[in-house]
């Protein structure tokens, strides 16, 4: 029987290779999906880990306790050391692999009131020792508490400490409030300034620098204090800090389950990431229905290219099984011979498959943006042996789809076959209107999502599992109504056939005749041609919307190609007795100017930012409005702003107004309907302080001319979100004149426009190398590149760039080989045409006919399709992708390039396929069809 099979495989060798690429190409795709899910799962948490480091400026996975210990059963550092190893150790026997990095642990005295010797600030104070300490310290002035040698107790504090309270090395502070038995109170003399020795170094989580009440000693000096002066208890905290690179898509579960029952089991346990923890399951789900969403049209798309070809296998060889059938053979043997022949075709797929699957999905994972790749790092996205289990499942599906139509001709014996053919027989979906009815319920889908748009955002904001009806129906629609127009050009060819048929050369009438008689035949190349181009326009579109509203939605919100913020000093002094006010030290500007000198940046605009400013007209009053003082030209200059916003006056006619205007004040749309003002009105802006002591103090007032209200501004986003619920925010831009005048000098940020061809590293070099702390940063190209790198975004480039590149390369050489196939079946054919009288030249003129009429057609109606589901659908899918309110709204983006690739690809496939036909019609055995033919 496996030489039988063989030998049909053999003789059948085009639509066989056709149908082993259908499933070659289902395994891969199928098999791939646990490797790009993996590994987009753990980029997605190894990057919410950098996310909230940087955000919080500190370590993102560090577990903890608090707590504290009497003395009387743990008088010494040692014994409450080896307490709260024991904690430490506990959670280490849970956690497994996730190791610690580094342990930063604190052990304390009870705050006291504490006096230096020279008249400095009297402050609580408190007694610490920590293990290690001096290993990662820097002496800045004196000496570390190991190299002292006074009498009284050394000690050494940090830089703020001293800051704060005034001391000095070499000054003895005294704990008048804290006495031994015999009356005599604590006295430590500071020895030693410290700071840590980088920055960067993991021990330190809690830093000197955030540390104002502490005061370090040895540990023998601890222990000395504590024999001495008998304090109830020593209190302790402890840090530490995991290897989150341990942590991914398979143990992140277990992670997060028994970070949970250590909260439950002790109530002192702290911890920095449960939050992201709970956040990644939520996410998870997203990105589970989104693979399977974004794949499953491609998988359809496979299968149907599988059954069609098993079809068209099928009806070559309906004469074999009607013979089988009438020499005794039973359906269940038949269909055994074929399982068989799908079972050896689906071993060789998975040999194929399976590796091909792994270099696609490296492929789909370094994906920039739609059909764009960057071979970044993509050492998170490797095999895994679940790959062979979903191959294996792929291979089943691949095999029950290639006996359905064995089944169905199974049963047919010589006499059904011949009593049985008609030309040009209807297919299911065109006989019972399938087509029809499958679109009207996709549009009717459609109408009920546009309805329920709102909730649709409201859920998407809340974090719920994306509904995955949405890009289901929009398959279904592309389907359906690929159908109906395949359904209409039928009808349009036989019109063009009947209006000519009288008039048409022979070589045109037999094109037609072929057309006309053999639709059945030719429609599943038609279709699959149809739902190619259709699915490639849509998915192109799809990704390229995504991609751009993402991208000109952080172009807004950044405002400008580079935004900085250095840190400003505060400068504290006494306004009287009982009243502390404070001003602001600018840094040195000079060096702002450094990179546009270089020819880094073309311009650069000082911007005063602030939301400690409430705006007011009569009794109306806003609070927490975002405030700009800006040099017009300047911002003018730098700031970016999209075209399409402020649509009837061009933003540069506001920065006019302004500029002409001293008091002049430009209000957002919201605002100026909040206060129900217009241009010309007068408006009162107050800031308050930005100290907490001044926080409710109006520290200076603009009465401000209204001479602009806009409905957007660059940097300005008017809607933000926190846990779904929504701040709709207000915006208020004076002249920085004005601002300094009325609000005094205050922190502003540098905002930069790059030249061209430079990037952000360049200038955040040149920032660096003057020796500027900044407070704040931000690049535009970096904001960009952060967006591809997100997991979702990445899942939606690749699985739509994926899907196209495997449809056309399916339908390039199913197209070649249904045509190779169909030549070889017409020899005889040819060679009746040729006894007629027709010459070869004819016969290539009767090809190019086809094409005209079958193929070209077809791939126009593709184009169609995919041109009326952008427009229906794309704008629905930015609603998913981005629920947020905006003041941009969500556009649809049609690439030309993206169509012109794939015109590219479809004129390649159509010209190398009538070279293969016409080399192939020259080298047929004419001498042998002309007496076929004759005969």
């Amino acid at each position: 029987m496996i030489r039988f099979v063989l030998q049909k495989i053999k003789n059948k060798k085009w639509l066989t290779t056709c149908l082993l690429l259908g499933l070659v190409f289902l395994v891969a795709a199928v098999s791939c999906q646990p490797m790009f899910k993996a590994g987009s799962l753990n980029k997605m948490l190894l990057d919410s880990f950098h996310n909230a480091g940087e955000e919080a400026e500190a370590y993102p996975t560090v577990i903890g306790r608090t707590g504290a210990y009497v003395t009387e059963k743990r008088q010494t550092a040692a014994a409450v050391l080896d307490g709260v190893k024991g904690y430490q150790q506990t959670w280490e026997k849970y956690l497994g692999s996730i190791k610690a990095l580094n342990t930063q642990t604190i052990l304390t005295l009870d705050e006291q009131s504490a006096q230096g010797a020279y008249g400095g600030k009297g402050k609580y104070l408190k007694v610490s020792y920590m293990p290690d300490m001096l290993a990662h310290t820097q002496v800045l002035v004196g000496e570390d508490y190991d190299a002292y040698a006074g009498n009284l107790y050394g000690c050494m504090l940090s830089e703020s400490v001293m800051d704060a309270c005034g001391f000095t090395v070499g000054e003895t502070l005294e704990f008048p409030l804290w006495t031994d038995a015999d009356g005599e109170t604590l006295k430590l003399q500071i020895c030693g300034i410290f700071k840590e020795t980088d920055s960067t170094d993991t021990f330190w989580y809690t830093a000197p620098n955030t540390m104002e009440q502490e005061m370090f000693v040895s540990e023998e000096t601890f222990d000395a204090i504590v024999k001495q002066f008998a304090p109830e208890k020593i209190n302790y905290a402890t840090n530490v800090l995991l290897d989150y690179t341990k942590i991914n898509q398979k143990n992140v579960a277990d992670v997060q389950y028994y970070i949970e029952q250590f909260h439950k089991e002790d109530e002192s346990f702290t911890d920095s990431f449960l939050n992201l923890l709970k956040q990644y399951q939520k996410d998870k789900k997203t990105i589970d229905i989104t693979l399977w969403v974004l794949e499953l049209p491609l998988l359809g798309l496979v299968l149907a290219f599988i059954y069609m070809v098993t079809g068209q296998i099928i009806d070559t060889e309906q004469g074999e099984i009607a013979m089988m059938r009438s020499r005794g053979y039973r359906r269940s043997q038949i269909v055994a011979l074929y399982a068989l022949q799908a079972c050896i075709l689906c071993l060789v797929a998975m040999l194929i498959g399976t590796p091909l699957g792994y270099g696609l999905c490296k492929l789909a994972a370094s994906t920039t943006d739609f059909l764009t790749f960057h071979a970044g790092n993509l050492s998170m996205y490797h095999f895994t042996p679940v790959m062979l289990v979903y191959g294996l499942a792929a291979s089943a599906v691949g095999i029950l789809f290639i006996l359905i139509p064995v089944v169905i001709h199974s049963g047919v014996s010589i006499v059904q076959q011949k009593s049985d053919q008609k030309i040009n027989k209807k297919m299911f979906w065109e006989k019972y209107f399938l087509d029809i009815v499958l679109l009207g319920v996709s549009i009717y889908l459609l109408h009920n999502f546009n309805q329920e748009i709102d909730k649709i955002r409201a859920r998407a904001l809340l974090g719920a599992k994306m509904d995955p009806l949405i890009f289901l129906d929009s398959v279904l629609f592309i389907v359906a109504m690929g159908l109906v127009v395949l359904r209409l050009l039928h009808y349009l060819v036989q019109l063009v056939y009947h209006i000519g048929r009288k008039k048409w050369r022979p070589a045109v009438y037999a094109s037609f005749l072929q057309i006309t008689r053999n639709f059945r035949k030719q429609g599943f190349i038609s279709v699959f041609l149809i739902l190619t181009v259709a699915m490639g326009l849509f998915n192109a579109n799809a990704a390229r919307t995504i991609n751009q509203n993402y991208e000109n939605r952080i172009r807004y919100a950044d405002g400008a190609d580079i935004r900085l913020q250095e840190t400003w000093k505060m400068q504290a002094f006494y306004v009287s007795a009982n009243d502390i006010d404070y001003n602001y030290v600018e840094p040195d500007p000079v060096k702002y100017d450094e990179p546009v000198k270089q020819g880094l940046c073309t311009s650069m605009a000082k911007v005063i930012r602030t939301n400690n400013i409430s705006v007011s007209r009569g009794k109306t009053k806003i609070a927490n409005c975002e405030f700009m003082g800006i040099h017009t030209k300047d911002f003018g200059e730098t700031a970016y702003l999209q075209e399409e916003l402020n649509r009837d006056v061009h933003w540069y006619t506001y920065l006019n107004e302004l500029a002409q205007q001293e008091n002049g004040v430009i209000l957002s749309k919201n605002l100026a309907a909040a206060l129900e003002v217009k241009v010309g009105d007068v408006v009162d802006c107050s800031r308050y302080g930005d100290s907490v002591m001044k926080k409710e103090t109006v520290r200076g007032t603009i009465s401000g001319k209204v001479v602009a209200v806009v409905d957007a501004w660059p940097g300005f986003v008017q809607y933000t979100y926190e846990d779904g619920e929504e701040t709709e925010h207000y915006l208020i831009v004076a002249n920085y004149a004005k601002t300094v005048q009325s609000f005094k000098i205050s922190p502003y940020e540098i905002w930069y426009k790059l030249a061209d061809g430079v990037d952000s590293d360049a200038v955040r070099a040149v920032i660096d190398a003057s020796g500027t702390k900044l407070s704040a940063y931000t690049a535009l190209d970096r904001d960009i590149d952060a967006m591809k790198e997100t997991a979702m975004i990445r899942i939606t480039n690749g699985m739509f760039t994926l899907s196209f590149v495997i449809a056309l390369i399916l339908c390039m050489i199913g197209f070649l080989i249904y045509w190779i196939s169909s030549i070889r079946q017409r020899e005889l054919l040819f060679g009746v045409y040729r006894a007629m009288g027709l010459s070869e030249k004819e016969i290539n003129r009767m090809l190019v006919n086809e094409h005209l009429f079958s193929t070209l057609p077809s791939i126009l109606a593709g184009g169609a399709c995919g041109g009326v589901a952008t427009y229906l659908f794309v704008r629905l899918f930015g609603v998913i992708y981005l629920p947020q309110k905006h003041n941009l709204s969500i556009y649809v983006y049609l690439d030309q390039m993206d169509v012109l690739k794939l015109v590219a690809v479809l004129l390649v496939m159509i010209l190398l396929c009538i070279v293969i036909l016409r080399r192939l019609v020259r080298s047929l055995n004419i001498t042998q069809a002309l007496k076929l033919g004759e005969e």
